[in-house]
């Protein structure tokens, strides 16, 4: 009896450091060079705000036209342990242009979008 005593002790002691967890931010930089296909200039930017969870506090970026290339710059907030997941929070770039189609029998024009995260 004095043994399992012991060990649920030392198990509820332990269980303290194993499973806790840990918060913190980061303020991050990064350039991102495209195509020389993608007009980086009608680029639009979009992340996900996950709030209290692995998110970021604040995103901007800016736009070099001569080197075809986003620079993005925040800070994002993370959480280890527990029930969440750590991971970078996604960032997505899209653009739309009009593409012109022709399979031998009509011609059109759609719209066609870019999706890349």
């Amino acid at each position: 009896m004095k043994n399992q005593l012991y060990i649920l002790i030392s198990f509820i002691l332990l269980s303290g450091v194993a499973f806790g967890q840990t918060t913190g931010k980061n303020v991050f930089n990064v350039k991102i060079r495209f195509d020389k296909e993608i007009p980086v200039d009608k680029i639009e930017v979009f992340y996900n705000q996950e709030g209290l969870k692995n998110g970021f506090q604040y995103v901007n970026y800016r736009i070099d036209k001569i080197k075809n290339e986003i620079e993005l710059f925040g800070e994002n907030g993370w959480i280890i342990g527990g029930k969440h997941v750590c991971h970078f929070p996604v960032i997505v770039f899209s653009y739309s242009e009009m593409k012109k189609y022709d399979n031998g029998f009509n011609k059109k024009e759609e719209r066609q979008t870019n999706t890349f995260y």
